[in-house]
């Protein structure tokens, strides 16, 4: 199966067990007690404070409404609204709601509109009436739509009906996820490139955003700030993706025409020693660019946290510093572990290099300077500490609210020039100028 498409289906198998695991029963059947004496005590009986309009109208309406007897009363209260039941499942409820009451503990009961004896009740009646030889009792009922549970008390087992499957659930996503994670696309030169792998993993992560999206329906919260939340980041998280899979797509095509159409002005291999000799001096060269890039941003973080507190000397200003340092430990570590990872990249490989005139394959890296904010900048030719063409190309980065606030991030490269190439080596170089020459 194609790669990007098993990553899609791992991705939608961890987004569906995390929507099943949190997915609400559709409705349930909220039952309570009904306590008659204490309904008509609050109706009748007076306030024990008169502040306030609202309890000065209550008095007067108690004043002038004469009490009538509790029978009477109860019968206006469930009048056109109770249902008689006489089904015998109905006393084993009844009797736990009763012994909820005697230990002191809220008399709400929470069942499934298609459990037994529920199923018999109307969405058009507000009450269950029992008789047996204890008297005659009532039970106040509501339907519940999955928007409505909020605080509720609800059961998890209850709330949560298909977390009963939670290790078939487990056992299946887990299993998809890791099975569409696993592909790596062998020894294909385009597959375990780094703009394929862009591809898969953007599409993977635009599987994941959407599950963002689809929750407040799927959940049937949709209106709560939740809801409103989780669709606006996973819009725009989702589109983000979205974008990753455009941008590498166009890299992916690019390197299959210099890779399977030929269309490159050069194309490389190395000897083993030949390449392990670059490869060290290349990797020498990024930690020491990188060890640089960190001492001046360390330092600035420094001065600028240090100074902050100094200002303002209070826990906040303690907390920035925190914050920046924090931040810059985490950059650091950045720093320290990429030029190793492209490293044992390259040492793990044959060296193998095609370059196009809008972009370069490196080994398994991919470059390219022909997607928006992109730009060539220069290609040198250097014989010395190793024959290689020094490649440099810029990208806009947005350092503000508009473009006016924006700056260009460099990336240089190192091509190494295979020996007795050297001639090919200054031409390429020449030719990468006037193919991208505005």
């Amino acid at each position: 199966m194609n790669l990007t498409l098993r990553r899609i289906v791992a991705a939608y198998a961890l987004v569906a067990l995390a929507l099943a695991w949190w997915f609400p029963a559709p409705m349930m059947i909220r039952g309570d007690l009904v306590d008659w004496a204490q309904r008509y005590e609050a109706r009748y009986a007076p306030p024990k404070t008169q502040w306030g309009a609202m309890e000065a109208g209550r008095a007067f309406i108690q004043s002038v409404t004469p009490p009538v007897p509790l029978a009477r009363f109860i019968e206006q209260q469930v009048e056109g609204q109770v249902y008689q039941a006489d089904n015998p499942s109905w006393a084993e409820v009844f009797a736990g709601l009763e012994q909820d009451k005697g230990h002191g503990g809220r008399t709400l009961h929470y069942e499934r509109p298609s459990d037994q004896p529920f199923t018999e009740l109307d969405t058009g009646l507000r009450f269950v009436e029992w008789r047996d030889e204890q008297g005659i009792r009532h039970m106040e009922y509501r339907f519940l739509t999955a928007n409505e549970y909020g605080d509720q008390p609800i059961p998890t087992s209850m709330r949560f009906p298909l977390r009963e499957y939670g290790l078939f659930l487990l056992i299946g996503g887990l299993g998809l996820g890791c099975w569409g994670i696993s592909g790596r696309g062998g020894d294909d030169l385009i597959l375990t490139s780094t703009a394929a792998m862009g591809v898969r993993w953007s599409a993977f992560c635009a599987a994941i955003f959407s599950g963002l999206l689809l929750w407040p329906f799927i959940h049937q919260t949709v209106g709560s700030d939740f809801s409103f939340a989780s669709i606006l980041i996973g819009s725009l998280l989702f589109c983000g993706a979205l974008v990753g899979v455009w941008l590498f797509s166009k890299q992916r095509a690019m390197i299959k025409a210099l890779i399977q159409d030929g269309i490159s002005l050069a194309h490389f291999t190395y000897s083993p020693e030949e390449w392990l000799r670059f490869t060290q001096w290349d990797h020498a060269e990024q930690f020491s660019e990188k060890r640089s890039l960190f001492v001046v941003m360390f330092t600035t973080c420094l001065v600028v946290g240090l100074g902050f507190m100094v200002v303002m000397r209070d826990a906040a200003s303690v907390w920035v510093f925190g914050l920046l340092m924090s931040f810059i430990t985490l950059i650091g570590v950045l720093f320290l572990l990429l030029p190793r990872f492209i490293h044992r990249r390259n040492v793990r490989r044959p060296g193998q290099i095609f370059i196009g005139a809008q972009g370069i394959y490196l080994n398994g890296s991919v470059h390219s300077w022909n997607t928006w904010g992109a730009r060539f900048e220069s290609a040198e030719y250097y014989e010395k500490p190793l024959p290689h063409i020094l490649l440099s190309y810029s990208q806009l980065q947005l350092a503000g609210k508009s473009l006016h606030q924006s700056f260009r991030h460099h990336v240089q490269l190192r091509v190494p020039i295979p020996v007795g190439r050297a001639d090919l080596g200054r031409r390429v170089a020449e030719q990468l100028v006037q193919a991208n020459r505005s």
